[in-house]
């Protein structure tokens, strides 16, 4: 376990827009940042940031939380993980007591696994480089391809070498686990029961997740007339989600921030060669066509990725299908083909850094663009062709959400293909309409569908409640210890009210946190912002950072002017008496609706005992409501 002084140093030390910045990308509003949701599909950014309350909080899918939570939601690590990585980047040191045998056991195996592929990269990248057929085969070719010592090292590249058992025999004689290594894809069981390399000679690409953790492995083979495919890449695991991963990303996701500009390739050479030329913000694919999960990666970075693609057509096809994809999620795209018989890596070396650098910003063209003209000039004269090579074209402008670069794409290529604007414009709504489906009414009920109308009472009655019971909890972590008068805290008259009526939470976290609060309070501790978002528990700390986020900033015309706009810090004395009295209040119309009921069916000798109990309620609420002003329950 880790010392209580050591995850508050750490959450403390952190800083929460660098945390999350380095999956989404965030751009100030007020106070505040904004960015896409990392956690649900959004166009419009969602997902605000509060540097000086060190919580996130998404206005759309509701996730919240401070830097720990969002680690251990986006990265599915545990608490220990989550506070250690963080220690890491902020330079705290994390003092650790002994662990349960439970925690100890997923601590310990989630660890040997991570530590199994690291002596497997290690491995490889020493039999490229010390062994006589790595270095005759795999580093010659390298070499060759025109990658550094440096990027060698940088990338961790290696060889496995053409032989059935030497990576098995090493892990297992080294004393790894043999179903540890098994378990992360680097070996298995033949019929007999015996262990084989899953990778044999090739050259070995150590596949990284965004931290820079290896988590998988690609292996090309260098044989040109071998049967066995060109590359290998390692199966699915807890580790390794390929749909999720995109190659280079860790080292490229800086430099992508920096240039508002993702560049998109297709092979891990790409990748390599052009980081190693300056182009760092460069990503690829990884062992996989280009998935819906690699565009959110890429979205939490940048709006703006440019797609280079080999010039051949199978190049240009496959780019065709992973660009549609990227419309569909909001991004500007736009494209760079490659000569013929090129691709970015044997470009980028026969031109060089600088060459290749103006080869990019002479020939990046809008995509839509420079598909009509593509398309213009194969479908030449033939109407027929011509007709196809339309829906094409409407066909990945339906992708695009915004509904003015619709009606801009629609203008351009009208102009190009010499169609009258408003045919392109009927062709794509009917397009559209065939496209997308109706949204499911989930408000509409079905017919003859009986209303039972107590019963949904019943229940906005007790959802009110329970949102007055998280109002509560708000206004005792950010006012409790503020004086309400002179000799008295708003934590001690709101526990105070709240002991005398008996009160019990019925919203599930808004109850433990109240338990939380006054067990911290009678013993003469504080249990403010700090002290609840440095717990432990994830869901009690999403629970309260929700709490604290606001979906609105004060605008900087306010401020600049001084204008006193009336806040909740100003008027917290009001604001806490206010919540306490509209809680009475909202329980005592759940109590009036529980008489009213009961009145229904009691016999006459019980009648007048609830007639009574009913009034008085009724009495109760209304002076209540008179100590509050004009308030309609």
């Amino acid at each position: 376990m880790i010392t209580q002084d050591s995850i508050s140093q750490v959450i403390d030390s952190s800083v929460v827009e660098e945390v999350v910045g380095d999956y989404v990308a965030l751009k100030r509003r007020g106070v505040n940042l904004l960015g896409l949701c990392p956690f649900h599909d959004e166009k419009t950014p969602s997902f605000t940031v509060s540097p000086a309350k060190g919580i996130y909080k998404c206005f759309g899918c509701g996730k919240a939380g401070n830097s720990v939570s969002f680690l251990m939601d986006h990265e599915q690590l545990t608490f220990v993980d989550a506070i250690k990585h963080l220690g890491s980047k902020f330079n705290v040191e994390v003092i650790e007591t002994e662990n349960t045998a439970a925690e100890k056991e997923i601590v310990d195996h989630r660890e040997n696994l991570q530590i199994v592929l690291n002596y497997a990269t290690s491995y490889y990248h020493e039999k490229l480089l010390e062994s006589e057929k790595g270095k005759a085969i795999g580093l010659s070719y390298f070499k060759n391809r025109g990658i550094s010592d440096e990027s060698i090292k940088l990338w961790q590249l290696g060889y496995s070498a053409d032989a059935w058992r030497n990576f098995a025999d090493s892990a297992i004689n080294s004393g790894y686990n043999e179903n540890y290594v098994a378990e992360v894809g680097l070996i298995k069981k033949n019929d007999k029961q015996e262990w084989f390399d899953i990778f044999r000679d090739r050259i070995m690409f150590p596949i990284n997740n965004a931290q820079g953790k290896v988590v998988a492995f690609a292996g090309r083979i260098l044989q040109k007339d071998a049967k066995a495919a060109k590359y290998l890449n390692s199966p699915e695991t807890d580790f390794y989600k390929k749909s999720y991963i995109l190659y280079g990303l860790h080292l490229a996701k800086k430099a992508i921030r920096k240039e508002d500009k993702c560049y998109l390739t297709e092979g891990y050479l790409d990748v390599i060669s052009l980081y190693q030329n300056g182009i760092e913000n460069v990503v690829a694919a990884s062992g996989t066509s280009f998935t819906e999960g690699q565009a959110k990666l890429i979205k939490r970075f940048t709006d703006n990725v440019t797609v280079l693609f080999d010039g051949d057509a199978a190049g240009v096809k496959a780019a065709f299908r992973s660009i549609d994809m990227l419309l569909g999620y909001g991004f500007n795209v736009r494209v760079v083909p490659m000569p013929d018989g090129e691709d970015p890596d044997s470009l980028c070396q026969s031109l060089g850094a600088n060459k290749f650098k103006q080869f990019l910003a002479d020939n990046e063209k809008d995509f839509i663009i420079y598909k009509s003209a593509l398309l213009m000039d194969e479908s030449n004269v033939d109407p027929i062709k011509k007709s196809e090579f339309v829906q094409d074209i409407l066909s990945s402008i339906a992708q695009i959400n915004n509904p003015v670069k619709r009606s801009f794409y629609v203008k351009e290529c009208a102009d190009l293909m010499q169609i009258e604007e408003g045919i392109l414009t009927h062709e794509l709504n009917k397009l559209m309409g065939r496209s997308t489906k109706a949204a499911p009414n989930f408000y509409t009920k079905e017919p003859n569908e009986p209303v039972a109308k107590e019963q949904n009472l019943d229940k906005v009655i007790q959802e009110g409640i329970q949102l007055q019971e998280k109002v509560l909890i708000k206004m005792l972590i950010l006012h409790g210890q503020k004086q309400l008068t002179e000799n008295q805290k708003v934590a001690d008259y709101m526990i105070r009210e709240l002991k005398e009526d008996e009160t019990i939470f019925t919203h599930e976290m808004a109850r433990q946190a109240l338990e939380i609060y006054i067990e911290q309070v009678e013993s003469g501790s504080s249990a403010d912002e700090k002290f609840f978002i440095s717990k432990e528990d994830s869901n009690l700390v999403a629970f309260v950072a929700d709490l604290l986020s606001y979906n609105y900033d004060l605008s900087e015309g306010w401020l600049k002017n001084e204008v006193v706009v009336r806040t909740m810090e100003l008027n917290y004395a009001q604001d806490c008496l206010s919540a306490i009295q509209w809680y009475k209040i909202k329980k005592a119309n759940q109590m009036i609706i529980h008489y009213n009921n009961l009145l229904k069916d009691v016999s006459q000798e019980e009648e007048r005992e609830v007639q009574e109990e009913y009034m008085a309620v009724i009495s109760l609420k209304r002076q209540v409501t008179d100590s509050v002003g004009n308030v309609i329950g």
